[in-house]
């Protein structure tokens, strides 16, 4: 008798996963059946999505504006020759900025929102 190859042994054992996931299948539970619905149905990850999406939009609205920092040269000096731009006399300007927001813009923003 001649032994059968290893490529009809593999085709004939390939079925064999989809046959006990069938049968696991079957004993799946109501409660084990909406949780996996829950968990993999588009329509469903998608609202969820969107529902996210939503509170992250909320977020944002209410978020108080942050404050700004600014560095800036304002007058170097060119009549010091030495060579170097770093080795001249300069005026420097360290600034800080931050909004202040009235007339309830931020309660306007998270209604809207």
């Amino acid at each position: 008798m001649r032994t059968p190859s290893p490529l009809l042994l593999a085709a004939l054992l390939l079925p064999l996963p989809c046959l006990v996931q069938a049968a696991d299948a079957t004993r799946l539970s109501l409660a084990d059946a909406e949780k996996r619905l829950l968990e993999t149905n588009p329509a469903i990850l998608q609202a969820k999505a969107a529902v996210a999406g939503a509170r992250a939009g909320i977020d944002m609205a209410g978020a108080r504006p942050n404050p700004t920092l600014t560095a800036s040269v304002t007058s170097i000096n060119p009549s010091r020759n030495s060579g170097a731009a770093w080795d001249r006399p300069m005026d420097s300007v360290l600034r800080v900025d931050q909004l202040l927001e009235r007339g309830d813009k931020r309660d306007l923003r998270l209604r809207a929102a």
